[in-house]
């Protein structure tokens, strides 16, 4: 979990750099949220 928030920073300036890219690494960031959240129930559940 620690290193998903590391990457994010690690990923966030370079998403700053590239304006084309930047719609794309949004879609990803909104994917990778979804799957977090929802392994994160997973691990609840069970």
């Amino acid at each position: 979990m620690g290193n998903v928030v590391q990457m994010v920073f690690v990923f966030h300036p370079l998403q700053a750099r590239n304006q084309v890219f930047n719609s794309n690494a949004v879609t990803l960031l909104r994917i990778l949220i979804i799957v977090m959240s929802s392994s994160v129930i997973i691990v609840l559940t069970t």
